[in-house]
This record gives C-alpha cells, structure tokens and sequence, in this order.
C-alpha cells in the first residue's frame, strides 16, 4: 500500500529563513542572583509571519516518541519532535553567536542541538526521579522557542541553584555512594512511575538540595534562554492541558587558559 507522503510547503529547496543576527536580536536578560539569570525576548525571525511560516513546517513534522510508558527512562517527558538541519540549523547557529557576544572564551567541541517539547496532559506519566531538576551540558546556552499562548505566571522553566557538589551534569547523589540521597536516586524511583503530570514542589526542592531562585516563563511567539548548566524544571499549571515548545542548544568543552594557548 501506498503510504500517505507528507510533501512540505515550503520544501528543503524553497525555504529561505529571513532570520536576525545575534547582534540584531535584542534580548533582556533578567537576573535572578549573583551567579543564576535568564534572557528573553521576541522570537528570532524578522518578521511574525516568518515565525509562523517556520512553526507550520515544525508542526507538520511526526511526533518520532513518547516517553510516557512502561520501560522508558528517558529523562524527557515530554514528547518528541526532531527536525532536520536545514530548518533548525539557522536558529541554533543564532544561539551559539549570541553566546559568544555575551560570554567570550575559547571553546572545544561544539555540539548543536534541538529538541521538541509537546505536552499533553492525557499522556503525561513521567518517571519519578526526573521530575528533579536537571542541567542540559556543563556549558552552553539553551534556548527554548515557545509555540502555545499561556500566561506567564501559568507556565516557564522553573532555575534552581543546587546547594550541593556537582560533577560536569550530575549531581553529588547521582555519583557519590556514600551521599545519603544515593541509594534512592539509583535503586527506587528510577521505576516509578507517576500515574500524571506533578510539578516539582518547594518541599521537594529543599528535600533533594535544590533552591528555586526564580522562573523563566513562557513567552508566546518568543524566546527564553539560560546557561545549559543551569538546573531547571518545567512548570505548567494545572490549568493547561497542551503546552508546546522547541529547545535548541549550543554546549561546548572550555578551553582552560595555559602560558601555551595564550602564546606566552
């Protein structure tokens, strides 16, 4: 049988991004404490009209998992959409120039990333233990691209500061046998799974070492973004039953300064 092709309008030979410069991309940043904060603003494109043009091509993209259901550990759970480099391409690389506008320093091994985030409250049964808030990479700056309307004090990234030792992306419990967190991370609730979507409260926050020093929140047809070592969680009120979202992301190694790279 022939299967129903989806033939994309604008296609791969069309599709001309009429997208900013980072130096053109004129976003807030918004300080929560000495050492956590976030950047928002207006989407990327030049105009309203190439937003939609570039969410209808994401929309018109499968869903390529669910990560909801039994045996699935996957620490996003949310449902996925992957996107080709052709139409990611341009707004990750937009990403990585703001960075380096606002954080100067040499880098090693650049990984550009993205990711879609398609909640349906119906479908949402998480793993317990990633409901604890999680870090992208060591280094970087994440961007997430918000396609749902909700008000801002319903829905966002929830920014924590761990309180306690931190090793690349894990957390002292993760890594530490004799943390008294350790054995609970590894063995208990990696199976448990929540028969619905539940934020991650205060209590739980102040169980696990976490402090919530503020929240990025949603902002329709825009942008919020954060260092990718920044533990965060998503917040979505109880009010909201569908909530989507594109993540794109730059994450590199530092280059350590030495009398030899400095040519001295």
């Amino acid at each position: 049988m022939k299967p129903n092709f989806t033939y994309l309008d604008p296609d791969e030979n069309s599709y001309k991004p009429n997208i900013l410069t980072a130096e053109q991309w004129n976003l807030e940043y918004i300080k929560l404490t000495d050492k956590t904060g976030y950047w928002t603003g207006n989407h990327p494109f030049c105009s309203d009209k190439d937003f939609e043009e570039f969410r209808n091509l994401i929309g018109n993209y499968p869903v390529c998992k669910s990560n909801n259901h039994e045996g699935c550990n996957d620490p996003n759970p949310f449902a996925t959409i992957h996107l080709p480099t052709w139409i990611s391409g341009p707004v990750v690389n937009i990403v990585k120039d703001f960075y380096h506008n606002n954080y100067p320093g040499e880098v090693k091994n650049i990984n550009l990333r993205e990711w879609g985030n398609l909640f349906e409250r119906d479908k949402m049964r998480p793993v317990e233990i990633f409901r604890i808030p999680h870090v992208d990479s060591p280094a970087g700056l994440v961007c997430n691209m918000w396609f749902s309307e909700h008000e801002p004090n319903l829905s966002g990234t929830n920014l924590y500061e761990y309180k306690g030792k931190t090793y690349g992306d894990y957390y002292d419990f993760m890594v530490d046998d004799n943390h008294p967190l350790y054995k609970e991370w590894s063995e208990h609730s990696k199976s448990l799974r929540n028969p619905g979507w539940r934020n991650f409260t205060l209590e739980e926050a102040d169980y696990w070492g976490f402090d919530l020093v503020g929240i990025a929140p949603v902002r329709n047809k825009g942008v919020t973004l954060y260092e990718a070592s920044v533990p965060h969680a998503p917040y979505i009120n109880d009010s909201i039953d569908y909530r989507w979202s594109h993540t794109f992301a730059y994450s590199f190694e530092k280059v350590e300064l030495t009398l030899g790279n400095l040519g001295l």
